[in-house]
């Protein structure tokens, strides 16, 4: 970014727009990402980093484009983490419940997609 928005842009901030990027999609998940990631910046940064220069250029400046792509890829980054480090310690739970039970395990994985497996007992 130019020097004129540093102060208007720092990682303070654009770690507080992420924050609340995170919450907003937090509160309504079926909306896309880039909806929250939108309007957390247009919240937290300057009207005159984002919608002054939109005005002047008479579309998304390239300023603001640049704050909503930096915003959306940490969210991003973010949310990936959070995703595989709640799917690990799922697995983990998973395997302490059901421990060496293949059919239980594999019944409780599938949940809800699926029915049980069978169990053929002779």
């Amino acid at each position: 970014m130019t020097d004129q928005y540093v102060e208007a842009a720092s990682d303070e901030q654009i770690d507080a727009a992420v924050t609340l990027s995170l919450r907003l999609w937090s509160e309504a998940p079926s909306r896309p990402l880039i909806q929250a990631v939108s309007t957390a910046v247009t919240q937290t940064f300057c009207n005159c980093v984002t919608g002054s220069e939109d005005a002047v250029e008479h579309h998304l400046s390239a300023v603001h484009g640049a704050l909503l792509a930096e915003v959306l890829a940490r969210a991003t980054s973010h949310t990936r983490e959070a995703t595989r480090v709640a799917e690990a310690d799922i697995r983990e739970l998973r395997e302490t419940e059901y421990g060496a039970d293949a059919v239980d395990l594999a019944s409780e994985l599938s949940f809800p997609a699926s029915d049980p497996p069978a169990w053929m007992g002779r």
